[in-house]
């Protein structure tokens, strides 16, 4: 009724209140717009043309008016329209939609022509900066006349002193970040300042060597290296780390390895082991001999910053070359790029950049955490000195707006009234986060209740606050909690990693292969593969490496559709030690098909057998037909299957299977009842998974009484009643719209006490939805609870897109709202229902909170999504609001985490 009155009061968009409340035949395109705004549930979005800001801007200044001056209002809008700044305000709101920046600048020189000049007021100017800033940032081709044309139109902005804004400012900035590469910055000066230390001639001969070889992903300061801890230099330490850090680089190349000509041709070099090796880097490549009198520091520190790789070497570079750079840039680059090293009986340990920048950090609660130094100890743990005033958290909030320092250190000015009230600050030392033990610290509690409490502190805290919430949780760690709660982290890989690194300094906390591969599976969700590589050092130093910390790495590329990464982490395995086998084979070309890749798949099938790394056996096809089966492709299907049979290898009642599910799939399941009469005849007793396919398939294609039929066989076969069956029918009642029968079947899965489980709710959510009856499916929702079965992500994701889909959004946000109390973390797909569902009811400072929320679990938005927000936040006025968005989305595409 509240809408109902404001449509007809005219506060609705005119395009929003014609769709709620008029009459289908008063809409001028009734049927397109329909299709506009539901093509894409549960995902809509509002109708966006015949509207701009320049109407909201009007009707705003008009809206104090009383009902008898509405002529008087139209009037005023319309002349406010159709005025050239009006005019001009709309073409440009036109263009920041459309990404347009060559009209937009067309109409900018326009109004500045003296023949017909038009005052250009804030928001003008906001549009052209967003334009350009935007262009800088996402087109090299187009960016030098970008950001010329933007500082220009910035100029003028201040000349006819408009003030600036914070939108005006923010794209002013992204423009400055455009013109400039600090990392080259630095290493032009670099070159400056070497050439005025060095030969002039030597160094100019090393860039060019370098930009024939390189670029490498590592760099090593071998006379550091080789002297670890020796007295005499090891050819062979520096080797091992050579090959260290070959194991962990995403292109498998030999690392840059930076020698003085004196170690390379004299000394122990002459030793034939030591020629031996220098010879191998030779042909790889990637050894230089820094010239005689040279000092090689330069050599490595340029190769470092030009290549934007990893440096591998102990020095501090504190002494007086290092002082000579004068640049904030590189004490950040060094942090962000140096691997430390130790060595032990077991070879060396690499100690990579830290994930985050080791800074004075400020949390929600107004506590300020800042680092001490610890000396050249680099496995001694870091200490923080903890400032904190009882009585200050809500007032830090509100100085800092909220905010959080990473890799910035925040600054709060107090008044003299705040100063003279606040308490004294106290001052405690926190030796790496180390747990408090005591009364409450939950060593009574078992293992998945403590994990659900992590999981709820971790899920609800922002990312720099997770350390100390869970210090005040007091939990006792131990692996299994880790473990479990990595599991269950494994949809927010940020929120996982600083959970871990929390973790690991806990008394309790132990290295185990569980907890790192759940950990690689969360970090690989978010495509963070230099981190996990670098997981994967670690592990081989605890002697913790398997296939099957491979096979994730695997899974994970496959999934990313990165297939050349797959099949090279795959080949890796050999050189840690790990002999591959037939079995592993087929797991790969099985992984690479359920991921969607079979044809890639087949390829590499194909590859591996013209090499002769194996002879394919019986599960080699039945991979393959399964593969290409969930892609419908029948003809591949049985190609494979003939394939097969000329080899001489007789199908199994799994190669059946996966016969009758290619049928089933592709929707002809009279051929699949042939192939299992065939199998019948040919003495090949069916599965319970035969039968479960084949009632299915037919469910799927409405055919209830024949999928019953099968089901009786399957009981009449003596098979015990199993959940997948007993599922497959409940699934075929539903296609039928049987719902009571499918309830009925739940009922006889209780009698026989085997279920029902979330897998049985999930298919009839699924079709309740369907069928549109959503207080059907919300009663089904709630029951879960009676059966002791908890909803899982996939029921919750349903639920809130069914909400959204119905413009329900309070609802969808209850259901959010129990699935945080339960630990369970969002999903992308979650995120992307409500937001859209927000953004749809015009909700758009919440759209943008679980916009960022999404962004600090690492999660990245699909591209339609950021596209509808920013639509609705321009069309909404929100153009600052659209660009802080736009920013925030760019630094987490282009700032990956650091291992």
């Amino acid at each position: 009724m509240r809408v109902a009155a404001a449509a007809a009061a005219g506060t609705l968009r005119p395009t929003a209140a014609t769709l709620l409340f008029s009459p289908p035949h008063q809409h001028l395109r009734p049927l397109s717009l329909h299709r506009r705004v539901t093509q894409h549930l549960p995902f809509a979005r509002r109708r966006r043309d015949s509207y701009s800001t320049a109407t909201v801007a009007a009707q705003q200044e008009d809206s104090g008016g009383a009902g008898g001056e509405a002529e008087g209002k139209a009037s005023r809008r319309r002349r406010a329209r159709e005025s050239p700044e009006g005019n001009l305000r709309h073409q440009l709101d036109m263009c920041s939609r459309n990404a347009d920046l060559t009209t937009a600048l067309r109409l900018y020189d326009a109004a500045l022509s003296p023949d017909s000049p038009v005052p250009l007021s804030l928001h003008h100017y906001n549009c052209l900066l967003y334009l350009c800033s935007n262009a800088a940032a996402s087109d090299p081709d187009s960016s030098a006349d970008a950001d010329q044309r933007g500082f220009n139109i910035f100029a003028r902005m201040e000349a006819d002193g408009v003030q600036p804004n914070e939108a005006a400012l923010t794209s002013v900035a992204r423009l400055a970040a455009a013109t400039r590469d600090p990392a080259m910055d630095f290493a032009n000066s670099l070159t400056e300042l070497a050439i005025k230390r060095e030969a002039r001639d030597d160094f100019l001969g090393f860039q060019s060597w370098l930009s024939r070889h390189g670029p490498f992903d590592a760099v090593i300061d071998a006379a550091n290296v080789g002297l670890y801890n020796s007295k005499a230099f090891s050819f062979s330490q520096v080797n091992s780390v050579v090959n260290a850090i070959q194991r962990i680089t995403k292109s498998n190349k030999l690392p840059l390895i930076i020698l003085h000509w004196n170690r390379v041709n004299g000394g122990n070099a002459k030793a034939p082991y030591n020629q031996k090796i220098l010879e191998s880097w030779r042909k790889a490549g990637a050894l230089y001999a820094t010239p005689p009198g040279s000092n090689d520091d330069w050599y490595w520190l340029y190769a470092a910053v030009s290549c934007r790789s990893l440096l591998v070497t102990n020095d501090e570079m504190r002494d007086h070359l290092f002082q000579l750079l004068g640049t904030s840039f590189f004490p950040r680059w060094k942090e962000k790029h140096q691997v430390r090293l130790t060595f032990s009986g077991r070879g060396p340990t690499l100690h990579l950049p830290p994930p985050y920048s080791i800074v004075i950090q400020d949390s929600e609660d107004g506590s300020w955490h800042v680092p001490t130094t610890t000396g050249d100890d680099i496995e001694k743990p870091r200490q923080w000195i903890c400032s904190k005033r009882k009585s200050w958290g809500a007032h830090a909030h509100q100085v800092l707006g909220g905010t959080h320092a990473l890799g910035f250190c925040s600054v709060a000015r107090c008044s003299a009234d705040d100063q003279a009230d606040a308490e004294p600050p106290r001052f405690t030392v926190v030796p790496g986060d180390t747990a408090v033990d005591g009364p409450g610290t939950g060593a009574g509690v078992g293992v998945s209740e403590a994990a659900e409490r992590v999981c709820r502190v971790v899920s609800t805290q922002p990312e720099l606050g997770i350390a100390s919430a869970l210090d005040a949780l007091r939990v006792a760690v131990s692996p299994e909690l880790v473990a479990e709660v990595l599991k269950n982290l494994s949809n927010a890989g940020m929120l996982a990693l600083a959970f871990f690194r929390w973790a690991e300094r806990q008394e309790g906390f132990r290295y185990t292969a569980e907890s790192f591969h759940n950990l690689i599976e969360a970090l690989g969700k978010i495509k963070q593969f230099r981190l996990v590589w670098s997981l994967v050092e670690t592990m081989r130093c605890r002697c913790l490496l398997s296939k099957d910390t491979f096979k994730l790495i695997v899974r994970r590329y496959a999934r990313a559709r990165k297939v050349k990464e797959a099949v090279e982490t795959f080949e890796k395995m050999s050189s840690f030690g790990l002999k591959t086998e037939l079995s592993d084979y087929n797991w790969l070309i099985d992984t690479l098909s359920k991921s969607k890749q079979v044809k890639k798949g087949h390829a590499v099938y194909n590859e591996m057998k013209r090499k002769g790394r194996f002879v394919p056996d019986l599960k080699t096809y039945t991979v393959l037909m399964e593969g290409w089966g969930h892609e419908k492709d029948l003809l591949m299907v049985k190609t494979v299957y003939q394939e097969m049979l000329d080899a001489g290898i007789r199908p199994d009642v799994v190669a059946y299977g996966m016969l009758i599910s290619a049928f089933c799939k592709s929707g002809k399941c009279d051929e699949a009842v042939k192939v299992f009469h065939e199998m019948e005849v040919s003495g090949c007793m069916p599965s319970p998974h035969v039968y479960c396919m084949l009632i299915n398939g037919l469910g799927s294609e409405e055919r209830l009484d024949e999928a019953l039929k099968y089901f009786e066989l399957y009981k009449e076969s003596g098979f015990p009643m199993e959940v997948p069956t007993c599922n497959a029918v409940v699934g075929a009642y539903c296609r039928a719209s049987k719902f009571q029968h499918a309830f009925k079947m739940v009922d006889e899965m209780r009698k026989c006490k085997i279920g029902p489980n979330s897998r049985t709710y999930d298919i009839i959510l699924h079709h309740l939805i369907k069928s549109q009856k959503f207080e059907e499916a919300y009663d089904v929702f709630h029951r879960m609870g009676s059966d002791s079965c908890e909803p899982q992500l996939n029921t919750y994701t349903m639920m809130v897109g069914m909400f959204c889909s119905n413009g329900r959004v309070d609802m969808a946000l209850k259901v959010w709202k129990q699935m945080k109390e339960k630990g369970v973390l969002p999903c992308m797909h979650m995120f992307s229902a409500l937001i859209n569902g927000l953004c749809f009811e015009n909700r758009l400072e919440e759209a943008c909170i679980y916009f960022q929320e999404m962004l600090d679990k690492g999660i990245r938005p699909p591209g339609q999504l950021f596209s509808n927000l920013k639509e609705a936040l321009v069309e909404g006025g929100r153009i600052s609001l659209a660009q802080e968005m736009a920013l925030k989305l760019d630094t987490l595409r282009k700032t990956p985490l650091h291992g």
